[in-house]
């Protein structure tokens, strides 16, 4: 798509305080994600940030954090220290969008736990599968394909959480219902992901350019303000309780991140058919939309209302 067509569209939006999935102005189709991962898990898991803990998202250099495996492992660290007790029972966790089960393994060592892993990509599940039986924990854990809109009939948590998956989902609205249909009462939902500073980044430019090439690079098929996502829980029976800002302990402008804004300054985005170069593509304009403020990383904290479980 030009850019005087990106123009054209931004111009005439839909209302920047609707809550729309995918919204950033345009109807397509949702991104194939489940084929994005297919093609690309197993070289995130070698070339990426994460690559020596299994990690397929972003490490956060937070307080109290002195190395970058502490990074890599930040994010599940605050979970961990959010969980419900369970009781005595040890707690039953669902990770919605688990990549190759890292973050679950991580999780089973340093809390008793039982967990289920969910991801659309039969590559990652494998993976994930692989990796639970090599560190023993195939009686603890257990990753599945499947879809977080669409969770499996008589799957219960007591916590749930989607680290870097909720923008790839195009109906955000049934990630809330099926995270509370599955949560019992006073189980906790846990977001991390991108969220817009300001809802109407959509109309405005330059910040709706960027926000589109994030989009189209990471197959993001939804992007929320927090208002807006909190909007949408409390419609599903979902309380919030925190939000967690990591924007400003992100690893920005590092020489690897110097060597891909050249590459993509220099090739625009002309090889859009290889999906591995659309994600540098798309990790590009996230860091600039980090870097100008238009979005935020955070982890938005959820409690599941009381009564009887939807």
């Amino acid at each position: 798509m030009s850019t005087g067509a990106q123009r054209k569209r931004s111009q005439n939006p839909k209302s920047p305080g609707a809550v729309e999935a995918r919204d950033l102005g345009d109807a397509r189709q949702p991104f194939d994600v489940r084929r994005y991962y297919d093609e690309n898990t197993r070289a995130l898991v070698r070339f990426g940030q994460g690559r020596s803990q299994g990690a397929i998202h972003r490490a956060v250099f937070g307080p109290g954090v002195s190395n970058d495996a502490e990074a890599l492992h930040y994010v599940e660290d605050q979970i961990a220290t959010r969980l419900p007790s369970g009781d005595g029972a040890a707690p039953r966790l669902v990770d919605l969008g688990c990549g190759v089960g890292a973050s679950l393994c991580y999780l089973a060592s340093r809390r008793e736990i039982r967990g289920t892993g969910v991801t659309l990509s039969p590559v990652q599940a494998a993976l994930g599968e692989a990796r639970i039986r090599a560190q023993g924990l195939g009686e603890r854990l257990t990753c599945v394909v499947g879809d977080y809109n669409r969770l499996p009939d008589g799957l219960v948590a007591d916590a749930a959480y989607a680290i870097e998956s909720f923008v790839h989902g195009s109906t955000p609205e049934r990630f809330f219902a099926e995270s509370a249909r599955v949560l019992e009462p006073g189980g906790a939902l846990f977001v991390c992901d991108d969220f817009l500073a300001d809802a109407a980044s959509r109309a405005r430019l330059p910040d709706a350019d960027w926000l589109e090439r994030f989009r189209f690079g990471w197959h993001v098929n939804t992007l929320l303000s927090e208002p807006e996502a909190v909007k949408l829980a409390r419609h599903a029976g979902l309380s919030h309780v925190e939000t967690l800002d990591f924007s400003s302990d992100l690893a920005l402008g590092r020489p690897r991140d110097r060597a891909i804004a050249a590459l993509v300054g220099l090739l625009g985005r002309l090889p859009a058919r290889s999906t591995y170069y659309r994600m540098l593509y798309g990790g590009h304009a996230l860091q600039h939309a980090l870097k100008r403020g238009w979005l935020r990383y955070l982890m938005l904290v959820f409690r599941r209302d009381g009564g009887v479980r939807c």
